[in-house]
């Protein structure tokens, strides 16, 4: 009869909603499991930043002289007029992504508590800027105990959001130092999560990098820099770049005091 059929069809079009319904929940439940899962990897993905501070009056030869290498270089993995900053790291790890807003607001405070009560001068040597036959061209800097010192506080407070991760990755220059050199390097890795701090700290900025080590040596093999002073009075904190360069146009980039 017709109201048999109604009744058949009725049941027909119930089971096919509640079909339809079931199928929705479990792709809305996959898809929540998805986000969470996604958000949990992603609070426990380390993030590399480099702790840096601005290099103030030999901002400008910085950049001479890296555009100089360029020139000769095309290669050049470090280009500072195009999104990357003349710098001297006070620490370069990989922290805690769900630290990232811990590690600025230390930054931030470094600047504040520190820079307002230290006046520290950093002077850059005169000298070739290719020390050996690698892939980093750098200007050195003269060791001094300000210096020094704000690495250290640097350092140490930055310790509690370091990435698990950053305390057994050795990077490939590391590995290939002679040994004592090496073993003290590992040290640091071990301890502080990076191999040049404290009495391993190497203050200087990168003027280039290339992973074509004839091409970088040939480019700057001639090129000797003379000595340059400036005052220490930014530090900021960044994305990491080619031969650790300091990234000024990535997702985390901040210099501290504001102007």
């Amino acid at each position: 009869t017709l109201k048999d059929k109604l009744k058949k069809n009725y049941k027909s079009i119930l089971v096919g909603i509640i079909g339809v319904a079931l199928t929705i929940l479990v792709l809305v439940g996959i898809a929540i499991m998805i986000i969470v899962i996604t958000h949990i990897s992603s609070e426990d993905t380390p993030v590399q930043l480099n702790i840096h501070i601005q290099v103030g009056e030999c901002k400008s030869k910085s950049i001479e002289v890296n555009q100089e290498i360029l020139r000769r270089d095309q290669s050049l993995e470090i280009n500072f007029k195009n999104h990357q900053d003349p710098h001297v790291t006070l620490l370069l790890t990989q922290f805690k992504y769900k630290s990232i807003e811990n590690v600025i607001d230390v930054v931030k405070g470094l600047a504040y508590d520190y820079l307002e009560k230290v006046k520290c001068q950093v002077t850059l040597k005169k000298m070739n800027i290719m020390k050996n036959k690698g892939k980093y061209a750098m200007w050195d800097a003269i060791e001094s105990d300000c210096l020094q010192s704000f690495c250290d506080i640097a350092v140490e407070k930055l310790k509690p959001f370091v990435s698990d991760s950053a305390y057994s990755f050795i990077p490939d220059w590391v590995k290939k130092l002679g040994e004592d050199k090496r073993e003290k390097k590992i040290k640091m890795i071990k301890k502080w999560g990076s191999p040049n701090v404290f009495e391993e700290y190497d203050p200087h900025i990168t003027l280039g990098y290339d992973n074509n080590t004839e091409a970088i040596y040939n480019a700057a093999k001639n090129i000797t820099v003379e000595p340059c002073s400036f005052m220490v009075t930014h530090v900021g904190v960044a994305n990491v770049g080619a031969g650790g360069s300091v990234l000024n146009n990535d997702t985390i980039y901040h210099v501290f005091p504001e102007n």
